[in-house]
C-alpha cells in the first residue's frame, strides 16, 4: 500500500502550510540524488516527497484526500503526484534557503578591504583606493576571439551555452563547460585580453570614512553606473593605550600611591586627539573608573557620542632608598593602630577568609 503523505513528509494531519513547506525542504534537501549517488533509495524517496507536496501544499487537493485518501486521485483526474507541478518555485526557494537569501543578488558583488589606524576611525578620513575594474575590451568587442580569426559554435551545446540534463521528474540546466556559457569556441584567442573578451583598467576611487566606524564594519560603495556592487569592509588597527567598545572607549591610567591617597590631577590623552585633565578625589582605589561623558567615539549613524572610562591604576613605588622604606613601615605602623578606620577592603576580606578556614 502507498504510504501516507502525512507519514511520507514526517507531519500531524493538522500541520498548517507553514509547516508543509518547512518539512518538504528538509527532506527534498536530504533525499536528492545529486546529493546521494550512491543511495539507490533515494531517488524514489525523492519521489514520494515531492508526490505528497504535490497534493498537501494545494489546499484543493489537500481537502480531497483528508476526505478520501489515495482514492480521490487514483481514476487520474486529481492530478495528483509531482509529474503534474511545476517545481521551479519550489527549488528557487531551495536554493535561497541552501545558500542565504542574497545568491542572486550578490553575484556581482566586489568586496574591498581597507585598514584604519585607531585614530583615522574615531575621527573620521579620506582614503583612496586602487580598482581594477573589468571593460569590453575595444580589440575584440567582448567576443574573446582574434578580429581576423573564424569563430565556430560550441557542439556541445549547439551554440547555446547550456546544458541540459534528465533527472528524474526534473531537467537540470547548466552552464556548458566546454564553451563556458559562451556558445562559440574561439580557436584563435584575442591577443591583447588573451581570449577573456574583458580588461581590467585601473582606477582611483576617492573614499570618505566616517567619523566612528568600527572594525569589521561594511561600508556600501555608489560607483557611477558599475554593474559591480562594492562593499568596502573595516578593519581598525588595535591601539597600545585605548580599548573601544561600541561608542565607549577605556584607558588605563596609572596613579601614584599619594595621589590616590590624597586627591590630585592627571592629564590623559583622548582618542579624538589633545589631552584632558581628570580630578582624582582623596582615597581613590586602586580599579575605580572615572568616566568622562561626551569624550568617548562619535556614533557613525548619528547617535549620542559615548563615553571615556578611565580604569584608575595605582601604582606601588619601586626601587625604594633606605630611607624611604623606613618611612613607609613607620607609616604602615600608624595605620594599623585603626585599621578598621584606614583598610576598610583589607578587614572585609579577612573576615569572608575566616569563614572558609574556620573548623566549623
Amino acid at each position: 500500500m502507498k504510504q501516507d503523505y502525512y507519514e511520507t513528509l514526517g507531519i500531524e494531519r493538522g500541520a498548517d502550510a507553514a509547516a508543509i513547506k518547512q518539512s518538504y525542504r528538509r527532506l527534498a534537501m536530504k533525499y536528492h540524488p545529486d546529493r546521494n549517488p550512491d543511495d539507490e533509495t533515494a531517488e524514489e524517496k525523492f519521489k514520494s516527497i515531492q508526490e505528497a507536496y504535490a497534493i498537501l501544499s494545494d489546499p484543493q487537493k489537500k481537502e480531497m484526500y483528508d476526505r478520501h485518501g489515495h482514492a480521490a486521485f487514483n481514476s487520474g483526474g486529481g492530478g495528483g503526484g509531482a509529474r503534474g507541478q511545476d517545481f521551479s518555485s519550489v527549488f528557487d526557494d531551495l536554493f535561497s534557503d541552501f545558500f542565504g537569501n542574497a545568491t542572486r543578488s550578490s553575484a556581482r558583488q566586489r568586496v574591498l578591504s581597507i585598514r584604519l589606524k585607531f585614530e583615522e576611525s574615531i575621527l573620521g578620513c579620506k582614503k583612496e583606493l586602487q580598482l581594477n575594474e573589468p571593460t569590453i575590451c575595444s580589440a575584440c568587442r567582448g567576443s574573446g576571439a582574434d578580429p581576423k580569426a573564424k569563430v565556430e559554435g560550441c557542439p556541445d551545446c549547439q551554440g547555446s551555452g547550456q546544458i541540459r540534463t534528465n533527472r528524474g521528474f526534473f531537467t537540470i540546466q547548466e552552464t556548458c563547460k566546454r564553451c563556458r556559457g559562451q556558445g562559440r569556441i574561439v580557436k584563435i584567442p584575442c591577443h591583447v585580453c588573451k581570449g577573456e573578451g574583458r580588461r581590467r583598467i585601473a582606477r582611483k576611487l576617492a573614499v570618505k570614512i566616517p567619523a566612528g566606524i568600527q572594525d569589521g564594519e561594511t561600508m556600501r560603495l555608489p560607483i557611477g553606473d558599475s554593474q559591480d556592487e562594492f562593499v568596502l569592509r573595516v578593519t581598525v588597527e588595535p591601539h597600545p593605550l585605548f580599548e573601544r567598545d561600541g561608542d565607549n572607549i577605556h584607558i588605563s591610567i596609572p596613579v601614584s600611591i599619594t595621589v590616590a591617597a590624597l586627591g590630585g590631577y592627571v592629564e590623559a590623552p583622548m582618542a579624538a586627539g589633545g589631552k584632558v585633565k581628570i580630578t582624582v578625589h582623596p582615597e581613590t582605589q586602586s580599579g575605580a573608573i572615572l568616566r568622562l561623558r561626551g569624550r568617548g567615539a562619535p556614533n557613525v549613524r548619528g547617535h549620542d557620542t559615548g563615553d571615556m572610562l578611565c580604569h584608575i591604576l595605582v601604582e606601588t613605588p619601586i626601587n625604594l632608598t633606605d630611607t624611604q622604606k623606613k618611612l613607609l613601615r613607620s607609616f604602615e605602623e600608624s595605620l594599623k593602630k585603626k585599621q578598621d578606620r584606614h583598610s576598610p577592603q583589607e578587614k572585609s576580606w579577612l573576615e569572608k577568609a575566616k569563614t572558609l578556614f574556620s573548623d566549623d
